[in-house]
């Protein structure tokens, strides 16, 4: 029963629940479900970086992007496959799941062919986590919680599961270009491969590193400046005038700097690109970023030129920048579309500004890995960048999977876990701490 009661309570909160799962708005803005089942196709040849997850009736799987399930929904929750990542010579994609309360991972293994093979028998493997909460893999590494809330400790963990140092930190960021930035009580640093300091532990507060530089805040004894480091430790730029009151780190060589309360973006020359006017900024992705001045929000391209104006809100054109991991669709050379809402509805347009998808879901995400979720009735669809339906979990409810025998619908009950923004999300722990910023805030520590 216990099983039961958290599935129940998982399914409530990836953003998309809270309407009957036949409601007929539904059908007005996907058109009716194909009337047959959803096929369960196990032993199908795929890409794991292509497979989605799926909710079904408050247990979590995967289905490709025909629509046929590929692995049974038995799970309470689950996440992306990302990889490949070394094993033993081999390559292993990794995805996290939770079961009965618990994270772990799952592990999709490359055969002997080098390539990924079958969703079927030992390529698809259980490594079960225990009582910590973990974060996504990024460049070979996961970042490991455990610990109550304001004593929380972190470390990192490869494949094999073995810890990268035996040092536990205060707080912790994600491995990006080899390495890891590091908190232990108010000092932050950065660890590398070897788990070995190797940029000292004398910031006040540090991001992620991206394109060879991290943002980095000197302690107050020291001036309290902000300014940029490169991998070896040396200081490439600091702001001697004191005027930046927040910096960002790079993302398509552009840099988000506040300055007298507002944002603007500068260049890896550290001069100012696009002059601080804004509100609100989010980072470059898809050579766009989403802007607010006053209520309204916008795009911006590299040059500072509005591409678009006037909406309710305004989110990324490729949602990997948000999860600060590669979407591992470098060799796609589709369209972005970024997420828009707009009289209280959710779309999506191109860059050039043109609606492409017209704001009708009651609630959307970023497109990422050239999928993006809205919402379907209790559940979630997931569209293609021509709006056309690639998963459709209504299929499932009204007709059931072929093959597989489909667990009873349970009513959701809990509201979701709030993010660091306000907002509810999917069941991400561990992610509370892996924001790109350290120190980890004391808010978060608190709750």
């Amino acid at each position: 029963m216990s099983s039961l009661l958290f599935g129940a309570r998982v399914l409530a909160v990836t953003l998309l629940w809270l309407v009957p799962a036949f409601a007929h708005a539904n059908e007005a803005v996907l058109g009716p479900p194909k009337a047959e089942a959803v096929d369960f196709k196990p032993e199908r040849p795929v890409d794991p970086l292509d497979l989605m997850p799926i909710e079904v009736n408050g247990r979590w799987g995967f289905a490709d992007r025909r629509g046929d399930v590929v692995v049974e929904p038995i799970y309470e929750w689950v996440d992306y496959f990302y990889g490949p990542f070394k094993y033993k010579g081999r390559g292993v994609w990794l995805a996290r799941y939770m079961s009965q309360g618990r994270m772990g991972w799952l592990a999709f293994y490359e055969n002997r062919r080098r390539n990924a093979g079958l969703m079927k028998g030992e390529q698809l493997r259980v490594i079960k986590l225990g009582k910590g909460a973990a974060d996504r893999y990024s460049d070979g590494y996961a970042a490991i919680g455990y610990g109550a809330e304001n004593q929380r400790r972190h470390y990192l963990i490869g494949p094999t599961g073995d810890r990268l140092s035996e040092t536990a930190y205060t707080g912790l960021l994600r491995m990006i270009d080899g390495l890891s930035a590091v908190q232990t009580d108010e000092w932050c640093g950065f660890m590398d491969k070897r788990g070995k300091v190797a940029i000292p532990m004398e910031f006040a507060e540090v991001r992620s590193f991206w394109d060879g530089l991290a943002a980095v805040r000197q302690m107050e004894a020291h001036g309290g400046a902000w300014g940029f480091i490169d991998k070896s430790g040396k200081l490439r730029f600091r702001d001697k005038a004191g005027e930046i009151e927040e910096l960002r780190s790079y993302h398509e060589g552009l840099a988000a700097v506040k300055v007298h309360g507002k944002w603007g973006f500068m260049d890896k020359r550290q001069r100012t690109r696009i002059k601080p006017t804004y509100d609100e900024v989010r980072n470059f992705a898809g050579g766009c970023a989403a802007v607010r001045r006053g209520d309204e929000w916008g795009f911006l391209d590299v040059s500072g030129k509005e591409i678009a104006w006037g909406f309710d809100g305004a989110w990324y054109f490729e949602d990997a920048t948000r999860t600060g991991l590669p979407s591992n669709t470098n060799n796609d050379r589709t369209t972005p579309l970024g997420l828009i809402r707009q009289g209280g509805g959710y779309g999506y347009i191109s860059r050039t500004g043109r609606v492409e998808i017209k704001p009708k879901f009651e609630n959307a995400l970023p497109f990422f890995r050239r999928a993006a979720r809205v919402k379907c009735g209790n559940s979630f669809a997931y569209i293609n960048r021509s709006g056309r339906l690639i998963w459709d979990p209504r299929r499932v409810s009204r007709f059931g999977v072929r093959g597989v025998q489909v667990a009873p619908a349970v009513e959701p009950r809990w509201p979701g876990l709030p993010r660091p923004d306000g907002s509810s999300g999917e069941p991400f722990p561990f992610e509370y701490d892996v924001e790109d910023h350290l120190p980890i805030k004391q808010k978060l520590q608190q709750e």
